[in-house]
């Protein structure tokens, strides 16, 4: 589930440069029931709305995600961190779809 970053109010400590750009897609955070975890459930459904946001013209997602997480994106998927929350670790971050 997700939508336009604008419908969205974040936490006020995060300034995305793309806010009011109507160009960044916000997927609100997964949760998987345990036992589901390592299932690629939560990766097949992150990259269907992934697919969905490029077909709308989308460039870019947001999200928020464990540090480490982000972390292991980075590569992959030119992920960057935003912000980030310490101690949480639970940080906010862009990919270019």
């Amino acid at each position: 589930k997700g939508g336009p970053l604008e419908n969205y109010r974040l936490r006020p400590e995060i300034r995305d440069e793309n806010y009011g750009l109507n160009n960044t897609i916000f997927l609100e955070p997964l949760a998987l029931k345990m036992g589901y975890w390592g299932l690629k459930g939560g990766s097949e459904m992150r990259h269907m709305f992934i697919m969905q946001a490029h077909a709308k013209k989308y460039k870019y997602m947001t999200s928020f995600a464990l540090r480490d997480v982000i972390k292991s994106r980075i590569d992959k998927e030119s992920a960057e961190f935003v912000t980030r929350f310490d101690p949480e670790r639970w940080d906010y971050y862009r990919i270019k779809i």
